[in-house]
């Protein structure tokens, strides 16, 4: 199928008045950023403040075979299996088991919208942008809504006659306690079932197509030469699992505990977890969350100056080759600027939250914009 194309040209007079208005939404996105690593900065210190509270109060449970009630409230730890008596069952195709959760996972084949853009620069300031449609046919577990394709010519996608399911247990024991749904969700890993005659009998009776195929049943022709409308069914399980926690004990069950900053701990790792590789994993989790802040920070702050400068882009962009330039140099000094402003929002952040280490990070912050405001004067 032929690609469907959009072309839309833009003035250098349009565009002049866009990127004037673009300064104004640059400085609204240095706002956001700046906010952002602030937050990001205090968030970092008191989560990590939390953390070494709750390891030094946390209390290891011996055993999870009966309820200690002097630790009622008090910060746990323990590891132990989950545990249910409940036996699933999904109602459209009868598949049962014993499991924490189970699942119908369904796909169908059908067409998805790609599109590519190309932007070619005018002489004169103009820019005349291409908008490339095309169709792919392609596994997904929703129906494309294919009356939104752009091309009016595109194909349609048949409606899904089959839709995903999925049931958990209502309860889930762990040893003498009973385990709140909020840690049970937190619980990973799938098993894959096989279907039986009884599910296939269902499927042949909404398609007369239908068969087995490996762990899937079909709804088509050909799994090896999928037709568009086909549709394949899985089904998983989520298996009783071993698993540690750290909660607040409550009565038979568990709840967030709240620190003395009003942080909350409260988490589920799957296997057979120590308190000391419990909170290393919290803590990964702190500095994995922490920087990917950073970055989104740094990111929006450089966009802002971007923004802020386009304008200077534009107005060279009547002789194409000169507003690439200009575009290359206002770039290299949005990341110059963005770099050094990020630094210096941290470090101030940091005197705020952490003076004893945000002093010295301030200091080498704001020594190196006098070294290069010095190096750049003799030069």
């Amino acid at each position: 199928m032929s690609e469907y194309v959009e072309v839309e040209h833009t003035s250098w007079g349009n565009r002049i008045g866009n990127s004037i208005g673009g300064i104004f939404f640059g400085f609204l996105l240095l706002a956001i950023g700046v906010g952002l690593i602030w937050f990001n900065e205090g968030r970092s210190v008191k989560r990590a403040k939390a953390l070494k509270e709750g390891q030094g109060e946390t209390v290891t449970l011996e055993t999870i075979d009966n309820v200690d009630s002097s630790l009622d409230g008090k910060l746990v730890h323990a590891s132990g299996d989950a545990l249910t008596s409940e036996t699933l069952t999904d109602p459209k195709f009868g598949i049962e088991a014993k499991a924490l959760a189970l699942s119908r996972l369904v796909e169908m084949y059908q067409y998805e919208e790609k599109k590519k853009t190309k932007e070619q620069k005018n002489v004169g300031g103009s820019t005349t942008k291409k908008t490339y449609y095309s169709y792919k046919k392609t596994w997904k577990s929703k129906r494309i809504d294919s009356s939104k394709f752009k091309d009016p010519d595109a194909p349609d996608n048949p409606p899904m006659v089959v839709k995903g399911y999925g049931v958990k247990a209502k309860e889930v024991t762990f040893g003498a306690f009973t385990l709140p749904s909020s840690l049970v969700s937190e619980i990973k890993g799938g098993e894959s079932i096989e279907p039986n005659d009884q599910a296939l009998e269902v499927a042949l009776g909404i398609r007369d197509n239908a068969q087995l195929d490996g762990e899937h049943i079909y709804l088509g022709a050909n799994s090896g030469s999928p037709s568009v409308g086909d549709i394949r069914i899985s089904f998983k399980m989520t298996p009783e699992s071993t698993v540690s926690i750290l909660a607040a004990q409550k009565g038979s069950s568990f709840e967030t505990f709240e620190t003395s900053n009003e942080e909350g701990i409260f988490a589920l790792r799957m296997g057979e977890l120590t308190l000391d590789e419990m909170y290393e994993k919290e803590k990964t989790d702190n500095f994995l969350l922490t920087w990917g802040l950073r970055v989104g920070g740094f990111v929006l702050i450089l966009m802002g100056f971007n923004f802020i400068l386009g304008p200077l882009s534009v107005l060279a962009d009547v002789i194409p080759l000169i507003g690439n330039i200009v575009g290359g140099v206002t770039f290299v000094v949005s990341l110059v600027m963005a770099t050094g402003l990020s630094s210096l929002v941290a470090a101030i952040a940091w005197v705020f939250f952490r003076p004893m280490v945000g002093i010295p990070l301030l200091v080498v912050t704001l020594g190196s914009f006098v070294c290069l405001f010095f190096v750049g004067k003799t030069k």
